[in-house]
């Protein structure tokens, strides 16, 4: 159980809060408002005030936990907490600080994105111990050698709640010999899905997800088969690239990806499509059986239950 008295205090990673200063130490999610953060900060924001909601408790943000490490500094927070035991570190990979004296619960929230990734993986390789600080981790099951004890803290689910953007549009894929004419010519214009689809296999791609090898052979192996199978097609969500909403840098990672794992030759018309976001219901409805194949940086978590229900029906 994630809260297990009147609330919870949130902290958030000092990379994210550039230009922002907090009113005080301690500060309210309502502070936040106009406040550039990342998607992924505020899906994991989202999650966490649902928790507080579905608890009935109060939830309190900190900016820089790392102060309040002893002494008159951590006995005033525990006055300020009035009774909150529990910690829910979001953490962009960069750093986890926990808090003495309180449950601490790690919540990487951007394993989607390389950089992050490669940062906690960092992180463990120099400090495995940190670990075993933690009460839990969130919607993730990672582990780490220390010695000759494996540190893998219990996992909690948390979800968002949210619903995929209504807007989504899917593309077909047009194959050139140069990748950069493949994604133009893939987004020139927005295709529906095929008619007399009777499966579709949904990988809902990462930035992660592409700069590992071993999963983009089971992605490029599954739209094969999806070639080889009539009625079947393979629905690829291009994978999120820096800040950008652009597309073509999107699109250019996902094919390079596949590319790079030899798959690089023209497909069936229908067979290979690109999704600008998860998509809706809707964009799946009409009999079709959807098969997800999804890496273990997927954001899953950011959705109600119901639409992951119905995504995987």
């Amino acid at each position: 159980m994630l809260i297990q008295g009147p609330g919870l205090l949130v902290s958030l990673p000092p990379e994210e809060l550039r230009g922002f200063s907090p009113p005080a130490s301690l500060f309210q999610p309502s502070d936040l408002h106009g406040v550039a953060l990342s998607p992924e900060l505020r899906w994991a924001l989202h999650a966490a005030t649902q928790a507080c909601l579905d608890a009935r408790g109060r939830m309190i943000l900190v900016a820089r936990p790392e102060i309040f490490t002893h002494g008159m500094a951590l006995a005033w927070l525990q006055d300020q907490l009035m009774g909150i035991g529990d910690h829910l570190a979001l953490s962009d990979g960069t750093a986890v600080r926990p808090i003495s004296c309180m449950r601490n619960h790690l919540f990487l929230y951007r394993r989607s994105r390389l950089h992050s990734a490669v940062a906690f993986e960092r992180l463990i390789g120099w400090v495995p111990e940190v670990l075993d600080c933690l009460h839990s981790q969130v919607n993730s099951n990672l582990s780490a050698r220390c010695g000759r004890r494996t540190l893998r803290p219990p996992t909690l689910s948390l979800q968002a709640g949210l619903l995929p953007d209504p807007q989504a549009r899917i593309f077909a894929h047009r194959h050139h010999a140069s990748l950069d004419v493949s994604v133009r010519r893939t987004l020139a214009v927005p295709a529906p899905l095929p008619r007399q689809t009777r499966q579709v296999t949904y990988v809902p791609l990462t930035e992660s997800a592409c700069h590992d090898v071993s999963f983009m052979r089971r992605v490029a192996a599954a739209i094969r088969a999806a070639a080889k199978r009539t009625g079947t097609t393979a629905l690829v969500r291009m994978p999120s690239v820096g800040s950008t909403d652009d597309l073509e840098p999107r699109l250019h990672l996902a094919l390079a990806a596949l590319r790079g794992v030899r798959l690089n030759q023209a497909a069936k018309p229908g067979t290979l499509l690109f999704a600008t976001d998860d998509p809706p219901v809707e964009f799946l409805a009409g009999g079709s059986k959807v098969e997800v194949l999804a890496h273990a940086s997927y954001e899953s978590w950011r959705y109600a239950p119901e639409y992951l229900a119905a995504l995987t029906a």
